[in-house]
């Protein structure tokens, strides 16, 4: 009598070791041995002298192996031999099989993947395959994404992953590994085991004795076939037995609080141009973002990282993409369902046990939970279990914590967009026609160029790919679907005011409800706006396909007015009277504009219609008690455009009583509660058109107060910004608030957050400290203790987070900043050197405002010695390798936006390095590149030549005159290196721009300092061709200062005498008279005063007379000189 599978599953309980045959890969379709013929046939064909012999040996003619050998069983075995003996036909034979398998394994298999669930809960410890197939391996991979443990399978017959290997053949002895006995034996010595055998003969005699017989005499055997008859044995297939032995098992993961994350399906790049939400399939299609490799390597090192960064900033590709890479590494990946969210950490951590071997467990859109249940995850991690947690507006939880920043990963997209753009256009063009080559269309570079201005990844791409028009029509097309469009504009309301985490039919039927509408509506919708691929579902979880999107749809219904402006006229420097034409002009970039084609207007009783159904939406939302405070935030403000938020405070959406209220639910937070999230939504609901907030904070500033003596740095960015908002409101009587706040316990958060919440204590010790006066922000830089900020470079993340510390102590102390930045100059110098383009953005505003380098080749200001000590420690300790291959290759893109900086604070601090840079720059990989951006060469690739050629002079010079006749615009910075040349191109018809029309004058007096000595009269038609130029700056008059205005003036008379006076003749009625409100500053007098007693001299002209009522008004102007 056999047993049933419950028996067998008891049985199971002290683990099992499970020998496999070919009866099992039957059911996989793979052929058993008679099966094999057509291999055997194939791999005798591909040897001819081999089957010749075998022939011989036969005694017949050698013919085609199929003639030869046939379906001849008495023949087999001598095939075999010759097979086994024959390099060439072997090497067939199993390649074939490989190539059999390719196309077999990865189908699904009942009990292949039954068998994996058993390898994963751990029930079976050892599996031993006589088969050369790989579906076990496979179906394991399908399962969970990694490879089975190592150790678990041995394969002593052959695999088809060593096909150079010798296999044994069918007609060959058994043969059991050595090594396999020993592992067999120490696990008995163990404790024993239940031995399952199926789908296997044993028919082999050495298999049996050395295998199966010394466990069948200590252990318990099971047999599993269909013929079974022992009284431990079970009469079944493979895929009946194995399939019922884990159906319990496959039941427990689909309940599991975790989903497996296996990266099986890959799709194109045409998911984050269609502005999809990104998913585990683009994980190889999108560029990797520089945070990939070093949150791996904080995983590593600490086992827990937190990643955040805005909405559509490439937070969960990012996390994805690290989940990737340690899955390679073995590490299996689980992703927290959205469903479980409701579920307590202990839950997870239940249900994370059930994985044994290596895992990441990974959070996504985790800003909904609280930061018990983060560090309660971030608890279990250890070598064995990574914890990855990525959220929007900064996530709780003392763990590691990296950043996303739009400007890094904006600039990889640019530069990954056009290095591909041949590959890329034709996708695009599938979402937007309008973008191309054609008549009328819009250049794609012109278009990349416009979407490296967004401030987002998502809207990078949204804008490249003309989003903005898909979301509209669809919505339009969706409208006359039984309103789907109203479906759309609920889900997108429901999931802003979830926080993005997604929500279920049953939660969407209030807003249904709202609308007039009912459950079904909603049911019957939902796949509609799927179909359109407008909302995604996961687990029963419903989302817009990006909370991005989320925020288009709403505003699409809200119909907010749009804001339009002229654009700015732009002046045209001619070339000089005299030119000779012989240089042709270089076209200017087309200006990034965006091509909207107008939609149809919707008429008014439209507009109203459906802002009256997006209002009575976010009514819904807003006056729901299940609304979380961060949903409230993002609801009124985070992410809406200004004319969206204009519809909303003027519907009724929002009225003083809605906003009293809920800034008075924001205020009955505790101290202990979600201050972050309350803080957030005062700072969003105030503004100067709500001054209800604002009085309502300072009837409860007690509250305030409490949140800021009790702060925690998980909310402290909030605080931090609320905070800003009453000192922009009160500034004295938050001074006075502030007053008793202990100047210590504000300092001490930054060393309670760590590297963790840096970026969130930074900004809240700084706020605080400002908003409490000058001596008390002198009080908490005083306060913070140095040696703890010393230890915590033990363990520096990366340099983002460095930078966010030495920012806030450029403001709070600097003096213990420069101190801590020189301390760790090696250290930042490690992790700068690899990549000095790329990390000069993550420790940008440490250079600005700590090292003091924000202003570029300034003489205004003397940088002091201690600043400039420790800026040439940091840089005598870079590996320079990687900055002299870089200067090499510039690139007028945003990876090298600001990298300028970098270079002139290197070469002013420590000349004698920056020297060793210049003289090892490849200067014929830099003319390959200045070569490959002419006739327009670009502005970093002449800022780098104009530095090179301060030691390289003469190498410089010859290099630009060696391209003179292709350059095709003059650079200021080409006047700076080369201002002969610069003369001689002037002459043959490129005009030179002095930048007047933007007010730049003492670039202008340079320039024209620089051509007169070789020639006054090029300098002075230059001048003159920039008169017009200099005449509508004037008349702009936007920098109010008129910073080094003289300097123009004086540079002017000189060179192009009569320019000035001839200029204020020509000037526009009511210029000079706007230059009263100038007057009033004193820097301001001193630029433009002597231009007022110019004017006055200018005749009967408007200038004239308006200088002359100036000169009444302010008669100090009249001690200045007139003009001779």
């Amino acid at each position: 009598m056999s047993i049933d599978v419950e028996q067998l599953k008891r049985r199971m309980s002290m683990g099992a070791v499970v020998v496999v045959g070919a009866g099992m890969s039957l059911q996989a379709r793979y052929p058993d041995t008679f099966g094999l013929n057509g291999l055997l046939w194939d791999a005798l064909d591909a040897d001819p002298h081999a089957r010749a012999d075998l022939a011989n040996r036969l005694h017949v003619p050698d013919r085609p192996a199929k003639v030869l050998i046939g379906d001849d069983f008495s023949k087999w075995d001598h095939a075999w031999m010759t097979v086994a003996a024959s390099p060439i036909a072997r090497d067939r034979f199993q390649r074939g099989f490989v190539a059999l398998d390719a196309g077999r394994a990865h189908r699904p298999s009942i009990s292949h993947e039954a068998l994996s669930r058993l390898i994963h809960s751990g029930q079976v410890e050892l599996v031993v395959s006589f088969n050369w197939d790989s579906a076990l391996e496979r179906a394991h991979e399908r399962l969970y994404g990694v490879a089975l443990p190592a150790g678990v399978l041995w394969k002593p017959h052959g695999d088809v992953s060593q096909p150079d290997a010798c296999w044994i053949l069918p007609h060959e002895d058994g043969f059991v590994d050595p090594d396999l006995l020993k592992r067999l034996a120490e696990m008995g010595a163990a404790h024993p085991r239940i031995l399952v055998v199926v789908g296997y003969s044993e028919s082999d005699k050495a298999v049996v004795d050395n295998l199966i017989a010394p466990l069948d005499a200590r252990w318990r055997v099971c047999r599993v076939s269909p013929n079974a008859k022992g009284i431990d044995d079970i009469a079944g297939t493979a895929d009946i037995v194995l399939g019922a032995l884990a159906a319990p098992l496959a039941q427990h993961e689909d309940n599991s609080a975790w989903k497996v994350v296996t990266f099986t399906r890959q799709r194109g790049i045409e998911a984050a141009l269609e502005g999809q939400r990104l998913s585990p399939a683009d994980v190889d299609a999108c560029p990797p973002l520089p945070e990939v490799e070093r949150v791996v390597a904080a995983l590593q090192r600490t086992f827990a990282v937190v990643i955040n960064g805005a909405s559509g900033s490439g937070k969960s590709i990012t996390a994805y993409q690290v989940a990737k890479r340690l899955q390679q590494q073995g590490y299996e990946v689980l992703r927290l369902r959205d469903r479980a969210k409701t579920r307590t950490p202990r839950e997870w951590i239940a249900d994370a046990a059930a994985t044994v071997g290596p895992k990441l467990l990974f959070v996504d859109d985790a800003q909904d939970l609280g930061a018990d249940a983060v560090d309660d995850l971030a608890e279990t991690a250890d070598t064995n279990t990574l914890v990855l947690i990525a959220g929007v507006d900064n996530v709780a939880g003392g763990v590691v914590t990296f950043t996303v920043t739009g400007t890094a990963a904006v600039a990889t997209l640019e530069r990954y967009v056009l290095d591909h753009m041949d590959e890329l256009l034709p996708k695009v063009q599938v979402l937007d026609d309008q973008v191309g080559g054609g008549f009328g269309d819009e250049s794609f570079r012109v278009r990349v160029r416009y979407a490296a201005r967004e401030q987002s990844a998502w809207q990078f791409f949204y804008t490249l790919s003309g989003g903005w028009q898909r979301t509209a029509q669809t919505l339009s097309e969706v409208r006359g679907i039984d309103r789907s469009d109203l479906a759309a504009c609920a889900l997108a309301v429901a999931q802003i005011a979830g926080v993005d985490s997604g929500v279920t039919v049953e939660q969407l039927v209030p807003y249904s409800i709202a609308l007039g509408r009912d459950r079904a509506w909603i049911e019957q919708n939902l796949p509609v706006l799927q179909m359109r691929r407008l909302a995604v579902e996961d687990d029963g979880v419903w989302r817009i396909v990006h909370l991005r999107t989320a925020y288009a749809v709403l505003k699409s219904m809200l119909h907010p007015p749009s804001s339009t402006y002229p654009p700015t006229p732009e002046v045209v420097v001619p070339p000089i009277a005299s030119a000779d034409g012989s240089k042709t002009i270089a076209p200017r970039p087309a200006p990034a504009t965006r091509t909207r084609p107008s939609p149809p207007p919707a008429t008014a009783a439209v507009i109203e219609s459906d802002r009256l159904n997006a209002v009575a939406l976010l009514q819904c939302a807003v006056s729901s008690a299940a609304t979380p405070l961060r949903g409230l935030a993002w609801l009124v403000g985070r992410g809406l455009s200004s004319e969206s938020a204009w519809v909303i405070r003027r519907s009724g959406v929002r009225s003083p009583d809605i906003d009293k209220a809920l800034a008075e639910r924001a205020l009955a937070t505790p101290p202990s509660g979600e201050v972050g999230m309350a803080a957030q939504l005062l700072e969003e609901l105030a503004g100067p058109d709500a001054p209800i907030v604002t009085e309502t904070i300072w009837k409860h500033i007690d509250v305030v107060l409490a949140w800021v003596e009790e702060l925690t740095p998980s909310d402290g960015w909030a605080v931090g910004n609320l905070i800003n908002v009453l000192h922009n409101d009160n500034p004295q009587a938050l001074n006075d608030l502030l007053d008793g706040v202990d100047p210590a316990s504000v300092a001490a958060v930054i060393q309670a957050g760590g590297w963790p919440h840096i970026y969130s204590s930074m900004k809240a010790v700084e706020r605080i400290a400002q908003g409490g006066g000058v001596d008390f922000l002198i009080s908490v830089g005083e306060a913070i203790d140095e040696p703890a900020l010393h230890r915590m470079f033990d363990d520096l993340p990366d340099l983002s987070a460095a930078d966010e510390l030495f920012s806030g102590l450029a403001h709070l102390n600097p003096p213990l900043g420069l101190r801590l930045f020189e301390s760790h100059a090696g250290q930042l110098a490690a992790l700068f050197s690899p990549e000095p383009v790329d990390r000069f953005h993550d420790l940008f505003e440490t250079f600005a405002f700590l090292l003091q380098r924000l202003s570029f080749r300034s003489t205004a200001y003397k940088i002091p010695a201690a600043v400039r000590h420790a800026t040439r420690t940091f840089m005598s300790a870079l590996d320079t390798s990687p900055l002299v291959a870089a200067l090499a290759q510039p690139k007028d893109d945003l990876r090298w936006h600001n990298f300028e900086y970098f270079v002139t604070a290197f070469a002013d601090a420590a000349p004698g390095e920056w020297k060793k840079v210049v003289d090892a720059v490849d200067l014929d990989l830099l003319q390959k590149e200045f070569v490959a951006q002419l006739p327009r060469p670009g502005n970093k690739a002449l800022f780098i030549l104009y530095m090179i050629a301060q030691s390289r002079q003469p190498e410089v010079l010859s290099l630009l005159d060696r391209h003179a006749d292709g350059i095709g615009t003059i650079d200021a910075v080409l006047v700076h290196i080369h201002p002969q040349l610069c003369v001689q191109l002037v002459e043959g018809g490129l005009p030179l721009d002095l930048g007047l029309y933007h007010q730049q004058y003492a670039s202008a007096a340079e320039l024209l300092a620089l051509v007169g000595p070789y020639s006054a009269r090029v300098a002075r038609e230059v001048g003159w061709a920039n008169q017009e130029a200099f005449r509508e700056g004037l008349s702009r008059n936007f920098q109010p200062p008129f910073t080094d205005l003289s300097k123009w003036t004086s540079a002017a008379d000189k060179w192009a005498p009569g320019l000035i006076d001839d200029t204020l003749m020509s000037l526009g009625n009511g210029t000079v008279a706007r230059w009263a409100e100038a007057m009033r500053k004193p820097i301001s007098k001193k630029q433009i005063g002597p231009l007022i007693v110019r004017a006055m001299a200018t005749g009967d002209t408007s200038a004239a007379a308006e200088a002359a009522l100036l000169v009444r008004q302010f008669p100090s102007l009249k001690r200045l000189d007139s003009p001779s």
